[in-house]
């Protein structure tokens, strides 16, 4: 997991982690805990960010697509969508 530790360090989206070494974002986040590294604060999804992941969310990208495209969590893009009223999905 050292790899994952100083990726996260160096900046990676947890959701990008998670992908990657194939493991939940959840699991991610207990990596992290586990071995002391402090979290970095949520990232706040707006100006260019929040129009792509509009745009990708609309042409039928999936929420976690978005949210691993863009960097930000699920719920993060899920709430700002939701705040410029795009119509979302119905969950699979």
């Amino acid at each position: 997991m050292t790899e994952l530790l100083e990726s996260y360090r160096s900046g990676t989206p947890s959701l990008t982690l998670a992908a990657e070494f194939g493991i939940n974002e959840s699991t991610v986040y207990a990596h992290i805990e586990r071995s002391g590294v402090d979290r970095r604060p949520y990232r706040k999804l707006h100006g260019a960010d929040l129009e792509r992941a509009r745009r990708l969310y609309e042409s039928g990208t999936s929420l976690r697509a978005v949210a691993a495209e863009v960097g930000c969590s699920v719920s993060a893009v899920h709430s700002r969508l939701v705040e410029l009223v795009v119509r979302m999905r119905p969950r699979r």
